[in-house]
């Protein structure tokens, strides 16, 4: 088209592309990235030399160029008026045809590029690995400051990190690795949490809460479920705790 700018001596404020095929404009009108190789290729050419939005479907009967396609003799060429001039509409000010175009829905179209979406889930099997946690936390925390340094180096940034492990590079990774902990051992619990719905009676947490209450407050437990009061000297007696009906401490909504 821009070779058939320059030939022409005429004044063009705006240039229209027609065609036949819906199938074509409506890989025209979608990204390149959405078809296959091959047609991806095409399109991101087309894209690159005009405007999706200056793409319009005419039908195959008010196509000049398919009267080469079906055949014809260049006597008959010549005295076509319609090879010429093309369909009448071409010549008033709205310029499109007065039928509806159906482009086909994106779904439909051939040479879509097939998406594959795989879920997988991870398995970190790093507390299987170290026989010590500080090991681990040290090793982790190491990592992570390779990671910070790469990207400190990629952004241009100063901020490198050397020399022995700083008390923010080892909480930060004892807290990457209890949420590690956490998402494996408490997977349904967080799924629950993260969606605003209580826990089941069954649920890991509960059970090693009872055990944690049952081994830090044993007197006050016993006190409780026989309904005597506490000593003044327990630690949660501003608490003003009691014992629900899954033999928990709690205080008011909360547990202790």
């Amino acid at each position: 088209m821009n070779k058939v700018k320059d030939l022409l001596t005429l004044p063009i404020n705006k240039i229209t592309y027609w065609t036949d095929s819906t199938i074509v404009l409506s890989w025209i009108r979608c990204s390149s990235k959405t078809w296959k190789t091959f047609v991806a290729n095409r399109i991101s050419e087309i894209h690159e030399l005009t405007n999706a939005s200056d793409w319009n479907h005419v039908g195959t009967a008010e196509n000049p160029a398919d009267i080469l396609s079906r055949g014809s003799t260049a006597q008959v060429l010549a005295e076509n008026q319609f090879w010429w001039k093309g369909p009448t509409w071409l010549q008033e000010d709205n310029g499109k045809p007065s039928y509806n175009e159906e482009i086909k829905n994106v779904d439909e179209v051939p040479e879509r590029r097939q998406v594959v979406s795989l879920a997988s889930e991870i398995n970190y099997d790093l507390f299987n690995r170290y026989s010590s946690l500080t090991r681990l936390q040290r090793i982790t925390a190491y990592c992570l400051r390779f990671k910070n340094n790469v990207l400190a180096r990629l952004s241009h940034s100063n901020e490198f990190h050397s020399g022995p492990l700083k008390p923010v590079e080892l909480r930060t990774s004892m807290n990457i690795l209890l949420k590690i902990a956490q998402q494996q051992t408490f997977k349904a619990e967080l799924q629950l949490l993260q969606t605003s719905k209580s826990l089941c009676k069954s649920s890991k947490i509960l059970r090693l809460l009872k055990i944690a209450q049952q081994q830090t407050f044993k007197a006050e437990l016993q006190l409780l479920q026989t309904s005597k009061s506490l000593c003044k000297s327990s630690k949660i007696l501003s608490s003003n705790p009691f014992v629900d009906n899954e033999g928990l401490l709690r205080y008011g909504d909360l547990f202790l």
